[in-house]
């Protein structure tokens, strides 16, 4: 029975997983509904960086791409539906939400450039990678989360702008959600695996580059897929 109790690890549990999930949701769709510009990537990065704190000391990397997974899957839904059947609510809760759903609208049907898009922002875009990489770094995790969880909102926000066209008879860019997916998954492992340090005061290059050189080109090769669909197909 010592054996079995010492072995126990939080981060294999299933209801660790379940509770961030619970998290996800609860720290997602309360703001979203109310429209708390501030306090919902506020409350999804504090609580986000300190499951991910925990996953790293205790179940490892794997863990934590599991986590990052799951929570961005709840989010990013979250935030679609909700958005698909109450925007006005939603469009106060992102920042210039109201201009964004504009701009998508007239992206898909009269091909003004993409807001907050590449082709319009590629400045931008670029800032967002090298802060969510620096940040993930710095930190541990806590900026990269932050800005992670901007891009995540945005994107579900959009989806969600698409969902109500279609409830209106429009169309639905798939191709959209292909980079966004890419893009967002890209971020995830880059601050998942530059947040670890930090927890795990283990700074050997060596390490990095033999254990975790494989997920660290696979984040850049995300990222770098979504921002040439992005160029070809926007």
């Amino acid at each position: 029975m010592a054996s079995t109790g010492s072995s126990y690890n939080l981060t294999q549990d299933p209801l660790f997983l379940i509770t961030a999930a619970f998290f996800a949701l609860l720290t997602t769709a309360m703001p979203a509904f109310m429209g708390q510009m501030r306090v919902m990537p506020l409350l999804q990065t504090l609580v986000l960086t300190i499951f991910l704190a925990i996953t790293l000391r205790k179940g490892g990397i794997g863990a934590a791409l599991m986590l990052m997974g799951v929570w961005l899957a709840v989010e990013m839904v979250t935030l679609t539906l909700i958005t698909g059947f109450f925007m006005e609510q939603v469009e106060r809760a992102i920042p210039g939400g109201f201009d964004l759903g504009v701009g998508l609208v007239a992206w898909l049907y009269a091909g003004d450039p993409l807001p907050n898009g590449l082709d319009s922002e590629p400045v931008a875009r670029l800032v967002e990678i090298v802060g969510v990489a620096a940040g993930a770094l710095l930190t541990g995790g806590l900026l990269g989360v932050w800005l992670l969880m901007q891009a995540a909102n945005q994107a579900g926000f959009s989806m969600g702008v698409f969902l109500a066209g279609i409830f209106r008879g429009g169309t639905l860019p798939l191709f959209f959600l292909l980079w966004t997916v890419l893009r967002i998954a890209g971020y995830a492992g880059l601050v998942a695996l530059l947040a670890e340090p930090l927890w795990t005061q283990n700074w050997s290059l060596n390490f990095y580059v033999k254990q975790r050189g494989r997920l660290f080109l696979i984040a850049i090769a995300f990222i770098l897929a979504s921002l040439t669909l992005e160029i070809l197909l926007s």
